[in-house]
């Protein structure tokens, strides 16, 4: 499991991923974000709104599989915004 104390360092490896050049590179840093949020989505809570922004980012990328990928990633942070059981 991931410890509580690398998440910064995780987050700010997966920044750098989001907002790179190459749409590959981007896409990678998504698929991380989404894992993160689907596997440990209590860890993320205390950085929602800089994962948010990298999400809604991924969303408006110009390639079709970084959005579809950003999209996935919402996904299990919907569920907290709303008030549910995640």
């Amino acid at each position: 499991t991931l410890p509580m104390v690398c998440l910064p360092s995780v987050l700010a490896c997966l920044t750098k991923l989001t907002q790179h050049e190459w749409w590959e590179v981007r896409h990678g840093g998504m698929l991380g974000l989404k894992y993160l949020t689907a596997v440990r989505t209590e860890a993320v809570q205390p950085s929602l709104v800089s994962v948010l922004s990298l999400i809604s980012a991924g969303i408006q990328d110009d390639d079709d599989d970084v959005r579809a990928v950003a999209a996935e990633a919402a996904l299990p942070l919907v569920v907290i915004m709303v008030g549910g059981a995640a």
